[in-house]
């Protein structure tokens, strides 16, 4: 396993010794369709310092490396957040952070989900792509969207949480025209993954869609990443980035940020 520093992805070298790569991206969701997202505007009253020019990924690298942003029910999320903040700011909470994520993302990334119209709308604002996933568990609606991915000739799917504080830096993994763009992501053969910040979750997780792969998110999914790396015979890459390990689960992420449009959905900024 080998670990960088502080340096975003792309920092370090490829690690060495790949074993044998099983073949098979897993099944394709059942019934799964997709829907065409439809405008590209951006929502009214975004935040400037998270609104970005976006653009399909360069061409080739589109066609190997895709990116799919699972999103939980916002009716049901941030529920850690339940003792400090109403229903109505969890969910405003989940829908800016999901946002931000989605700004941060070439335009066609897959977004799956339960395909309520909040998620519709989502999707649709940002032009990305939907697929519905009405099941719930999260693990299996990543699956599925990779398979759909691969089925669509996706060489690598990098996976992003949608609860990052500061996602802007994830256009180092797609837009060429970056100034640190980390071009050989598309290209790895192993695993990279990008621990949120207590060292525990996993916040990025970038697989090669060639190997069978056991999704892990929830409780200690940096541990059970790193396993599952082990058992499908790939190297893996760990490294840290100090913005995109933010994600927000507590009251305490939340004041950590110092974000004022966070600190003020959570309705914090009162007297």
């Amino acid at each position: 396993m080998t670990k960088a520093g502080a340096e975003p992805a792309g920092a370090g070298s490829e690690p060495s010794g790949s074993g044998s790569q099983p073949a098979g991206a897993g099944s394709q969701p059942a019934g799964a369709g997709s829907q065409p997202a439809g405008s590209s505007a951006e929502p009214a009253g975004a935040g400037a310092q998270h609104v970005l020019r976006r653009s399909p990924a360069g061409e080739g690298t589109a066609a190997r490396h895709a990116f799919l942003v699972p999103i939980k029910s916002f009716e049901a999320a941030k529920g850690r957040l339940a003792p400090d903040a109403t229903p109505e700011a969890r969910r405003a909470i989940a829908i800016e952070l999901a946002r931000r994520v989605l700004c941060s993302l070439p335009r066609g990334s897959l977004v799956v989900g339960d395909g309520t119209e909040a998620l519709r709308d989502l999707a649709s604002a940002h032009d990305v792509e939907l697929l519905p996933f009405p099941d719930g568990d999260l693990n299996q609606a990543v699956a599925a969207g990779v398979a759909y991915l691969a089925g669509r000739g996706s060489r690598r799917v990098t996976i992003v949480c949608s609860d990052l504080a500061n996602p802007a830096d994830l256009r180092r993994f797609w837009d060429t025209g970056h100034p640190r763009y980390a071009g050989q992501i598309a290209s790895l053969t192993g695993v990279l993954i990008v621990p949120d910040h207590r060292f525990e979750g996993t916040a990025v997780l970038s697989v090669p869609t060639q190997v069978s792969f056991r999704f892990a998110f929830g409780p200690s999914s940096l541990l059970h990443h790193v396993e599952s790396a082990h058992e499908a015979l790939v190297p893996r890459t760990i490294i840290f980035s100090r913005a995109l390990s933010h994600d927000v689960d507590t009251l305490d992420d939340i004041m950590a940020t110092e974000d004022p449009e966070l600190v003020r959905l959570a309705g914090l900024d009162g007297p």
